[in-house]
């Protein structure tokens, strides 16, 4: 009967080990082919931006100054916002005239900042640029502000340093679309460049 119990004890031991044995080794092979994606970019390590990425609750729009700045009460606190990855033709530009299409998208983001729930969203990098204004994805009720200011032609995409170009790929076809379209800014003839709206050298 001693004999009997030793050797299920022995075979249930052999049973465990051979069990463990299998999954370090299939954790193993999961490990490495993980790793060999990653590093030719057959899989995105997109999500762990997502998860570091961070949204505010409700903001109170105080003004808008232009097509991509607003000014807001944040944490009771008067706090200009810059949007990220976007620039929108200036209102107020170094003693000029203003640039065509200002106005549009100024009045354009007064709408849309008014007609609901404004939030915040921030991106992986710094938080502030030169001026000491914040940078931040701007949602009304959920919708990307940035988006609907592509959309129309009132925008382009710019600015862009990472790791704060979290969605720089999305606004990029969205910016193509209103590009074919000669939607706003784009209706005019070399009006767009890398440098800014009316800038040619």
């Amino acid at each position: 009967m001693k004999t009997i119990l030793i050797v299920a004890v022995i075979l249930i031991i052999l049973l465990i080990s051979k069990k463990q044995l299998i999954k370090v080794g299939i954790l193993a092979i999961l490990g490495f082919a993980g790793w060999i994606a990653i590093s030719n970019d057959l899989i995105s390590l997109d999500f762990i931006k997502k998860e570091k990425a961070t949204q505010t609750d409700e903001v109170s729009l105080i003004r808008v100054v232009d097509g991509d700045t607003i000014v807001v009460m944040l944490e009771n606190k008067e706090t200009t916002i810059r949007y990220l990855l976007i620039d929108a033709p200036e209102k107020y530009h170094a003693n000029q005239p203003e640039q065509p299409f200002s106005k549009e998208a100024t009045e354009m983001n007064k709408q849309l900042l008014e007609s609901g729930k404004i939030t915040l969203e921030f991106d992986e990098g710094n938080r502030y640029d030169k001026y000491q204004r914040l940078l931040a994805y701007v949602y009304v009720d959920g919708q990307r502000v940035q988006d609907k200011l592509l959309e129309k032609g009132l925008a382009r995409v710019a600015y862009i340093y990472p790791p704060n170009d979290r969605y720089e790929n999305d606004l990029k076809k969205i910016e193509e679309q209103a590009i074919e379209a000669k939607q706003g800014v784009w209706s005019i003839d070399g009006y767009v460049s890398d440098k800014g709206f009316g800038v040619t050298n």
